[in-house]
């Protein structure tokens, strides 16, 4: 463009991009848009500009719109105004941009793209919004995208995105922002295991503990787990890590504790003690831990004996016939 748009009447596309550069292009409240839509036919924010729609009712609104950074590639919103308790000379703006949103912290799965959805004179508005992607955007695994909603800094995850369709969708919304697709998938512990070897150990000595994720985290305060040591069970502090799959923790014996194959006390009893673990993109970890016991879990992997009797300890039994 080379100035403002103000269409008053319905356009029909063909086919065809028309680059908004740093000039508006403003459709009536009665204004629709027909035709074939795709990579070549399509709007474009490529500059300053927006893509506006004015609004005297309650509506469904699509958007043909997307970007040529480096190729044509489409990327439509479908927009739709449930209810709202009034309007004066209310619109929607929307833009689109061919970049990762400047907040994502996700360091892989995600989308290199974001729409910006504003408005004006629309009074409680409560609506839902469909945006469309193109597979190039998707960096990572597209199985752990989420659709996400921006306000400042604070973000809030929506549903999964659509693979099929390359859709992330929001409904029931009641305010304008950023939208874009981050990483929602949490950090789950996979493995707790010790690097001290199988044996005996008494009191005074030091139990390493290792919690493995299955990705990198990050940890504020100091988280603790909680270990089945008989009368009074204790606690393996963290020992301060962070930006690492693996978190270490230490546990050391005292003169009452007695465990025949040491373990933690419950599948929760990994505690954030007012700490936080969390991924890159800032999504709490899962802290739900394998039964004691079980595969993965301290128990089964070590066989760590606390003994503070002074007796002797069965270690093995077996048998010299054969099977």
């Amino acid at each position: 463009l080379t100035g403002e748009v103000h269409l008053e009447q319905s356009i029909n596309f063909i086919e065809g991009i028309v680059r908004l550069g740093n000039y508006n292009f403003i459709l009536n409240a009665t204004t629709s848009i027909s035709g074939v839509f795709n990579s070549s036919s399509m709007f474009v924010t490529n500059g300053t500009g927006i893509l506006r729609k004015e609004i005297a009712d309650n509506i469904t609104f699509f958007f043909p719109i997307g970007d040529v950074n480096a190729t044509a590639e489409y990327s439509p919103v479908n927009f739709t105004l449930n209810s709202n308790s009034g309007l004066t000379d209310a619109y929607i703006n929307l833009k689109v941009v061919n970049e990762k949103y400047g907040l994502n912290s996700s360091s892989s799965d995600y989308l290199n793209r974001y729409w910006t959805l504003t408005q004006s004179g629309i009074s409680v508005p409560d609506f839902d919004v469909t945006f469309t992607y193109a597979g190039t955007d998707v960096i990572g695994h597209e199985q752990n995208i989420y659709a996400a909603k921006y306000t400042g800094s604070t973000k809030v995850l929506h549903a999964i995105a659509d693979e099929i369709n390359n859709n992330l969708t929001f409904n029931n919304l009641t305010s304008f922002s950023d939208f874009t697709g981050v990483d929602g998938v949490a950090p789950e512990v996979i493995n707790i295991t010790s690097n001290n070897a199988n044996g005996i150990y008494g009191s005074g000595s030091i139990i390493d503990i290792q919690v493995e994720f299955d990705e990198i985290v990050e940890v504020s305060g100091s988280p603790q787990l909680l270990l089945e040591t008989g009368t009074t069970d204790q606690y393996a502090i963290y020992m301060g890590e962070s930006g690492t799959s693996i978190l270490n923790f230490s546990y050391v014996i005292q003169e009452t504790d007695q465990s025949s194959d040491l373990d933690y006390v419950a599948n929760n009893a990994l505690e954030l003690n007012s700490g936080t673990i969390k991924d890159s993109e800032g999504n709490d970890a899962i802290l739900t831990l394998a039964e004691p016991g079980t595969a993965h879990s301290l128990g089964a992997n070590k066989n760590i004996i606390i003994d503070n009797t002074g007796g002797p300890v069965v270690l093995n039994v077996t048998s010299s016939n054969a099977n």
